[in-house]
């Protein structure tokens, strides 16, 4: 007999119980969005593994730039 105390939504456990399936089926248009979206991640990721280049002259620059604030002559390149 299950215990009237607890609302018929709840279980003795205190989850939800439905009588819900966990996902629906996919209809053919989110199939599609699926796949397409699929693709062009693969995509992307095999065109940045093979053809991105780390940015080290920026990284340099930034470097450059910090020093020369810390220093005191401001945000330049070049002192002068």
């Amino acid at each position: 007999m299950p215990d009237q105390s607890l609302p018929p939504s709840l279980s003795a456990t205190g989850a939800k119980s439905n009588n819900y399936p966990i996902s629906a089926p996919l209809n053919f248009l989110d199939k599609i969005i699926l796949a397409a979206l699929t693709v062009i991640v693969g995509l992307y990721t095999v065109f940045m593994a093979k053809y991105h280049q780390l940015p080290f002259e920026d990284a340099a620059m930034l470097i450059r730039y910090s020093q020369h604030v810390a220093q005191g002559h401001g945000i330049v390149f070049n002192i002068g």
